[in-house]
């Protein structure tokens, strides 16, 4: 699907990853992301990225107040 002169590797993440990665960005940076824009922080927070320099990419949405409640496990 990819050529591999593009990728050099594609990690994975749980949800379970993925929502605690959008609480952190909440908690600590003040950053509302949706799940699908914390996936990168996930795979980094997890150390599931090579080592080295690492540049993330975050986007944020504007979910539903019950989206948004459930997101950050209340």
């Amino acid at each position: 699907m990819f050529g591999n002169r593009l990728v050099d590797e594609i990690v994975t993440v749980s949800e379970e990853e993925i929502g605690s990665a959008v609480r952190i960005a909440w908690s600590r940076l003040h950053l509302a992301l949706e799940p699908t824009g914390a996936l990168a922080l996930a795979a980094y927070l997890t150390g599931k990225l090579p080592a080295g320099r690492t540049g993330l990419i975050l986007t944020g949405a504007t979910p539903t107040s019950k989206r948004w409640l459930t997101l950050l496990g209340h």
